[in-house]
């Protein structure tokens, strides 16, 4: 889904015209979102009439602050305007989405800072996660970009493609202090106990699928010879599991977390598994509950509180049910410590890689990942350098030789 922040976005107007904060337009029926303290801004309050202007399309429109949904400035800080409809055809609602599981994500917003108070700005930046500030809910969040005046931007999740929270405070830009450029946010489940209205939109948007795997890194090199038997078994109707192995045992680095990364992203997989793509990284001594919990949260949003490795698996096993879903097992080094991840889940395929072929379960398919092919192995070498550089290509064959591709 791609969807342009401004389509949605509101700029809420002084008595004097000029920009008191932002809002964004969260239903088609003309819910806008906002901080009380933009309204108040404004010189409104609950009951009253704001002027604002659908920043998509130039228009100036009015809006009538809900009283249901005003929460003042020295509380949640949260206000709910309702606009006539109908909405003109290039203002679109921005999908809500919650907030539990956007810790790390990247997130994009548009506001109205200095010194652009009326065209807008972009800014971006990291969501660091939940906490409690005065006795609520907010989201910490981490930009360079968002400044005064992006008050009631909405916080667009990059991963999840929803807004999951409302830019609330001044960022921090002093460079003595020790949280340098640390800013608030409402989550959107806090706006959702302000406007109950809100939770149908909610509802109606279809959950997106997880995916865990990390991105490519620039220069990736594909690998046909062991890449397409791979995805032939993931494709395949058994649902057994995938073993990416070598044929000596205990070598590593030749690649196989990569070309399991791979996979993951290759379009033809994705829509085999359209339930998600899980992923747990488990080396020598892992952190078998905590990598459990990893894949639940991104499986139903929730943190659940395990036991032990034993709870792991059944409350894995329960959550994959029926779901059609590709789970990585990545560095796996105990047959033992795969346990908790092959319960339940008939229609969950499991991809381990491995440095020992004794620790994959007795029917599972294996490929084995050794040394690349030569122009493979050059063209890894040679990632970021001038081909046509004269004698750079038999130098670079003769180094892949040397190192055993």
């Amino acid at each position: 889904m791609s969807v342009d922040l401004i389509t949605g976005i509101v700029r809420i107007l002084k008595p004097d015209g000029s920009t008191a904060g932002t809002g964004f337009v969260v239903s088609d029926e003309g819910l806008v979102a906002t901080c009380a303290h933009v309204v108040e801004a404004a010189g409104a309050g609950a009951g009253d009439a704001v002027r604002l202007v659908l920043h998509g399309t130039g228009d100036e429109r009015k809006a009538s602050v809900e009283r249901d949904g005003w929460r003042p400035a020295d509380a949640e800080d949260v206000a709910i305007l309702r606009l006539t409809p109908p909405l003109p055809e290039e203002v679109a609602s921005l999908p809500l989405g919650v907030s539990v599981g956007s810790e790390g994500h990247v997130f994009k917003t548009f506001g109205f800072p200095e010194p652009n108070p009326v065209e807008g700005l972009r800014g971006s930046g990291h969501i660091l996660g939940e906490t409690a500030m005065e006795g609520m809910r907010v989201l910490q969040v981490r930009s360079q970009e968002v400044a005064q005046g992006m008050s009631g931007a909405p916080l667009w999740d990059v991963e999840t493609e929803r807004v999951v929270g409302m830019v609330t405070s001044t960022y921090h830009t002093d460079a003595t202090l020790k949280f340098r450029d640390l800013g608030f946010a409402t989550p959107t489940e806090v706006l959702l106990d302000a406007c109950p209205e809100l939770a149908r939109v909610l509802q109606m948007l279809p959950p997106r699928a997880p995916f865990m795997a990390d991105d490519l890194p620039a220069g990736f090199v594909q690998r046909p010879e062991e890449f397409e038997p791979l995805v032939e078994l993931l494709l395949a109707e058994d649902e057994s599991a995938v073993g990416i192995t070598t044929a000596l045992r205990g070598a590593g680095g030749y690649g196989k977390t990569m070309l399991a990364t791979a996979l993951c992203h290759d379009e033809r997989v994705r829509a085999a598994f359209p339930d998600g793509i899980l992923w747990a990284t488990l080396g020598q001594e892992p952190n078998l509950v905590g990598d459990a919990v990893k894949v639940l949260r991104a499986l139903t949003g929730e943190r659940p509180a395990l036991v032990d490795a034993e709870d792991a698996g059944q409350e894995l096993a329960e959550a994959l049910g029926d779901r059609r879903c590709l789970l990585v097992i990545d560095d796996v080094w105990n047959e033992a410590h795969t346990r908790p991840f092959l319960r339940g889940g008939p229609h969950c395929t499991r991809l381990i890689t491995t440095r020992n072929r004794d620790t994959l379960p007795p029917d599972a398919h294996t490929v084995d990942v050794d040394a690349m092919q030569p122009d493979e192995a050059v063209q890894l070498l040679g990632t970021g350098l001038d081909f046509g550089q004269d004698g750079i290509l038999p130098r670079l064959t003769q180094l892949a030789t040397r190192l055993g591709e």
